[in-house]
C-alpha cells in the first residue's frame, strides 16, 4: 500500500488531481490511499505518508518540508505543465517511480 500526500495553498484544485489519481491507481489496480491537505496542515498530516507532492504554487516550500520530514519520505515538487492538466496518470507514475527508488 502507498500512501501519497499531496500539499498545496488550498485543497480546491489538488482534490481534482487526487481524484485523478485514484482513478488511474484504481485502472492500474494499484493500492494505494492518495489524499490532499492545505499547507499548514503538513505538519500534522506528513507522518501517514510514504511521499509528499507540493503543487507548484507552494514549490518554494520544498527546502523547509524537506526539513520537517527530515529525509525520512521523497519530497517532491509537482511539474506546472502536469498539474495545470491535472495529468492525474503523470503524477502518479511519478510518485510510484520515487518510491521505488527509496525501496530499491
Amino acid at each position: 500500500m502507498n500512501y501519497i500526500l499531496l500539499c498545496c495553498a488550498s485543497t480546491i484544485s489538488t482534490s481534482i488531481l487526487v481524484n485523478s489519481m485514484k482513478e488511474e491507481a484504481k485502472l492500474k489496480n494499484i493500492e494505494t490511499i492518495i489524499w490532499a491537505v492545505g499547507e499548514t496542515a503538513l505538519d500534522i498530516a506528513w507522518p501517514e505518508a510514504d511521499i509528499i507532492l507540493l503543487s507548484p504554487q507552494i514549490g518554494h516550500l520544498l527546502p523547509s518540508t524537506k526539513e520537517l520530514v527530515k529525509n525520512r519520505i521523497p519530497v517532491i515538487v509537482i511539474d506546472d505543465e502536469d498539474f495545470i492538466k491535472m495529468d492525474g496518470k503523470k503524477v502518479l507514475d511519478i510518485a510510484l517511480n520515487e518510491l521505488q527508488k527509496t525501496v530499491g
